[in-house]
């Protein structure tokens, strides 16, 4: 049987979980949106204060928590690359174009 039937795997319950808070995370992102110019978020990389107009990457801060992980593990890989040791919060970047700074702060 599943989730709402008993006797599923410990895995089933979390993935149940897991897509329940996610809706509910939605659903609320949809109420503040509506009601606030900002909110400050947690996200993997820190504390950012978002717009609540940003549909894009404001919402994916807020929503899970990081945008563009990708691009941010390759610039510090790369950084590693070019300079040796890659220790974060140590040097100075410029980050030049950035729109919220999602780049920098996870660097």
């Amino acid at each position: 049987m599943g989730v709402g039937g008993g006797r599923g795997t410990g895995a089933e319950y979390m993935n149940a979980f897991t897509s329940y808070q996610r809706k509910i995370r939605r659903l609320k992102w949809e109420v503040v949106s509506r009601f606030l110019k900002e909110v400050s978020v947690q996200t993997r990389h820190g504390l950012l204060n978002i717009s609540c107009g940003d549909e894009v990457i404001g919402k994916s801060l807020y929503l899970y928590g990081e945008y563009e992980i990708d691009l941010i593990l390759e610039a510090t890989s790369f950084l590693d690359d070019l300079h040796g040791t890659y220790v974060k919060g140590k040097g100075t970047i410029l980050d030049i174009g950035a729109n919220i700074g999602t780049v920098s702060v996870g660097m």
